[in-house]
């Protein structure tokens, strides 16, 4: 600020602030070097010579321009999970400048009048589920954008839909209570609660308590295609025999099929899908898993129901079902060492006949093994043939625990072995998620995990009486990264060797 005055003699200045002198402003010019919020206001000068004094007017008013801070989010929308036809609510706390503009997305698509602090469903649907976020603008125009925060929305429905059942939710636990004759032969009758999962993924839940109406009340985890009672399904569960249970319909309205094995410490279930191939594993402590059995079902939609399913075994009664730690999503590999020097081949499936070949498109096998392993399948038609003249069928990589190999070779040739050998071992070879225990040794007679084969035991051929030996250990060749069974597939049969 500057005066102009008028004067022959001498002139003195005094600057002042809303009527307050300024200290040391006695010259004709008064600056401010970097004006600030605090400096607005009224300006003027008294001017004094030796005949009097005049002061400026009107005020020189000083008005500082705030340039618009930047949105920061102070609060986060929260991530939940509600059950269909609840209240839902995502809320964000912003501060910086206002006015503020909000636009919610799902999925990163824009949702359309959704331009409020918080989005508000009155009652929340299947479909309204998935990943919602803000984009949070001011007159700064710098957007920010929240967090995700998903939206799981579990649905519950008797099957089919005539049937009786409910459920709660306590704690993060679900209580489920079903009526239903059974989950069998070729008419399912069972209360379910669940959530769709689109492409391989996994249902893993602690069973932690079962109140039965009768021995064959069961409960356990599903992943199915549809509401109807005879829709397929893959299904691994626990009754209150304490049986393990691998069911599965492989064709809408047949009867379906089932593995079993006895687990009386068992609580944890978890059921996996690569493709069209299910595996079923159980768990005493959500770390170490045991296979229970797999399958292949063939042409199962992308989307199929992923979820938990009581049946009380008998009309117009009740099971009822605790689960905890219940979750639906993508693969994650085993946890737990694995106990064997090497992998190993599981046949499970289905009958071991050209039929089975022909449903799945050749012989197929599962191997389990280190997380991290990669195996070559070798092949050869006589057992006893040197190591170096078994040929490579395939090389396949064990990225979650188990990996499953086929072989459409098998549709024309009669007669081939099957060998597994590990060509890069896993890194972390000190125990852990998916490590090896290199002094683990089973003793001729025990399990094999499955609880259904053994060294020098038997081999059972799901949905056949037919069995077949296998030798004790110390028949098998010694060979160091191999499997220490080769498999062996004839027209209609599978040996173990």
């Amino acid at each position: 600020m500057q005066v102009s005055p008028l004067s022959s003699v001498p002139l003195s200045y005094q600057w002042s602030f809303n009527s307050t002198p300024i200290q040391n402003t006695t010259n004709a010019t008064f600056s401010i070097a970097s004006a600030q919020t605090n400096h607005a206001g009224g300006y003027n000068v008294v001017i004094t010579n030796l005949y009097g004094a005049a002061t400026s007017a009107p005020l020189a008013m000083l008005t500082v321009l705030v340039p618009p801070s930047p949105p920061v989010i102070t609060s986060q929308p929260q991530s939940q999970t509600n059950q269909a036809g609840s209240p839902v609510s995502f809320c964000v706390g912003v501060t910086g400048t206002p006015p503020f503009a909000y636009q919610w997305r799902r999925d990163g698509v824009t949702l359309g009048g959704a331009t409020q602090s918080c989005l508000i469903f009155p009652s929340v649907r299947t479909n309204d589920a998935g990943a919602y976020s803000v984009v949070v603008n001011s007159p700064a125009n710098q957007p920010v954008t929240s967090d995700p925060a998903t939206l799981v929305v579990v649905n519950g429905t008797p099957v089919p839909t005539n049937g009786i059942g409910f459920y709660t939710v306590s704690n993060g636990c679900y209580i489920v209570t079903g009526s239903g004759e059974d989950i069998e032969d070729n008419e399912d009758r069972f209360f379910f609660i669940y959530r769709p999962l689109t492409g391989d993924g996994q249902v893993v839940a602690q069973l932690s308590g079962l109140t039965p109406d009768n021995p064959l009340s069961e409960a356990g985890a599903m992943l199915r295609d549809g509401f109807t009672g005879g829709d397929r399904h893959v299904f691994v569960a626990k009754n209150a025999q304490n049986e393990v249970m691998f069911r599965r319909r492989l064709v809408a309205n047949y009867n379906s099929v089932e593995n079993s094995l006895r687990a009386t410490n068992t609580t944890w279930l978890r059921l996996m899908r690569t493709g069209n191939t299910f595996v079923g594993h159980s768990s005493t402590n959500g770390i170490n898993w045991e296979l229970v059995w797999w399958t292949t079902v063939t042409n199962m939609p992308a989307t199929l129901q992923a979820g938990l399913a009581v049946t009380s075994h008998r009309f117009s009664a009740f099971g009822t079902a605790t689960f905890c730690n219940w979750s639906v999503g993508g693969l994650s590999p085993l946890s737990g060492a694995w106990p064997e020097p090497g992998p190993r081949i599981y046949l499970g499936g289905e009958n071991g006949d050209r039929s089975e070949f022909q449903r799945v498109g050749g012989f197929k096998a599962l191997i389990g093994g280190a997380v991290g392993d990669r195996y070559a399948v070798k092949v050869n038609p006589n057992l006893q043939s040197p190591v170096a003249s078994w040929s490579v069928l395939t090389t396949v990589t064990n990225q979650w625990g188990v990996v499953e190999f086929l072989d459409p070779q098998a549709l024309t040739i009669p007669d081939r072995f099957y060998r597994v050998q590990r060509i890069r071992p896993q890194p972390n070879q000190g125990g852990g998620a998916g490590s090896r225990s290199r002094r683990s040794r089973r003793q001729p007679g025990q399990s094999r995990g499955t609880g259904r084969q053994a060294f020098g035991g038997r081999l059972k051929a799901a949905r056949t009486g037919r069995q077949h030996v296998c030798p004790p250990p110390q028949a098998v060749p010694r060979l160091r990264s191999w499997t220490k069974a080769a498999v062996r597939r004839r027209a209609d049969i599978l040996v173990c060797q």
